[in-house]
């Protein structure tokens, strides 16, 4: 699936912009992402990448989003590729996150991802992941 399919097209109708009638991707809205006792805590490992880790935890690679908006300071803008020796927060209330994605975007509330279920709905382990912890702390990591 591509990650553009549910984002919407808008037409420019501006004559002092650009080319009207040129077609063009409505921006994405993310929602802030607070922290939680039942995050969980990852130490990447080189070659690591947020799809990956998406699917490493989530079961869905689209979701890398999440990742990402939930470490703005240690994510590069520009890549989905990650450092080695990064600790990285999986929030794990994915259902929330997603749903309030949707609100802000105007895309309903349908989540179309099935994780995995161990009690959280976040599958913990699997390699690429040097460390894993889950809960406490919160703090400057």
């Amino acid at each position: 699936m591509s990650r553009y399919k549910r984002i919407g097209l808008a037409r420019n109708e501006n004559q002092d912009v650009a080319n009207v009638g040129a077609q063009y991707y409505i921006s994405s809205y993310y929602p802030s992402i607070p922290l939680s006792s039942n995050d969980i805590y990852a130490i990447t490992e080189f070659g690591d990448r947020l799809d990956v880790l998406a699917n490493r935890f989530y079961g869905d690679t689209n979701l890398y989003w999440i990742i990402a908006a939930a470490n703005p300071d240690l994510v590069p803008a520009d890549s989905v590729s990650l450092k080695g020796g990064i600790q990285l927060r999986i929030p794990t209330d994915v259902n929330t996150i997603v749903s309030n994605y949707n609100i802000a975007n105007g895309i309903g509330t349908s989540i179309t991802s099935s994780p995995s279920s161990n009690g959280g709905g976040i599958p913990v382990g699997g390699s690429g992941v040097s460390s894993v912890s889950s809960g406490g702390g919160g703090g400057g990591y």
